[in-house]
């Protein structure tokens, strides 16, 4: 029987405020020196740019001076969880979605299917507002499961419409799993900027290039 693993919660697209000005400021910072200098919600790029472009954040997000203010955001965000017994995904995994892009976003799945520990799980930050097709397109976990057992296997892409979008405003997170069915579909009007991270326990995972600990707290 398909079940998750670990004891982090089983958070079903729970939705949490994040301080992410201080993100968003490195985010902009980085973005400009590529040249791109407009607000976020106005970037027009091809979808091979803005793929190339979140790439490069993805590939800088190692730089003390994002992971300070973006881990201490996260403790802040979810004071409950022990800290020091959990492990958060080392690169920060940026998107860009701009309108008309009908290569970038992907199609409904679960991360178990492509791989992800079932002791992980799933958190999204939004560094813009996102509505309608702009917001992450999500089922909550019992429909997710439903789904996945009707298939037989978490792998692959899930055809069907029950995934509805869920609204977020910039600086909110939401906090899933990986069996949680989601996608993402092309903006309309708007471009859309996130972030995506991952948690395990710390125990029994070994801290190596994919995760690692908490920038500690000053």
């Amino acid at each position: 029987m398909l079940a998750l693993a670990g004891w982090l919660p089983v958070w079903d697209l729970e939705r949490r405020r994040i301080a992410l000005d201080d993100v968003i400021a490195w985010t902009r910072s980085r973005l400009a020196a590529s040249g791109i200098t407009e607000p976020f919600e106005e970037i027009r790029v091809s979808s091979e740019r803005a793929r190339e472009l979140a790439a490069q954040l993805t590939a800088a997000a190692l730089d003390p001076e994002l992971r300070r203010p973006l881990h201490a955001a996260l403790r802040a965000m979810v004071p409950e969880l022990p800290w020091d017994h959990v492990l958060v995904q080392s690169h920060a995994h940026f998107r860009i979605l701009c309108p008309g892009d009908q290569i970038t976003p992907v199609p409904p799945h679960c991360d178990h299917g492509f791989g992800h520990a079932l002791d992980e799980r799933n958190l999204w930050l939004a560094l813009t507002d996102a509505s309608g097709a702009a917001a992450l397109q999500a089922c909550d976990l019992r429909t997710s499961l439903k789904r996945v057992v009707a298939a037989g296997s978490t792998a692959g892409v899930f055809a069907g419409d029950d995934l509805v979008p869920i609204d977020v405003c910039r600086g909110d997170a939401l906090l899933f799993t990986p069996l949680h069915l989601h996608a993402a579909r092309a903006p309309v009007g708007i471009t859309r900027v996130s972030i995506d991270l991952r948690l395990v326990p710390a125990r029994g995972n070994s801290i190596g290039p994919s995760f690692s600990p908490l920038w500690k707290a000053a």
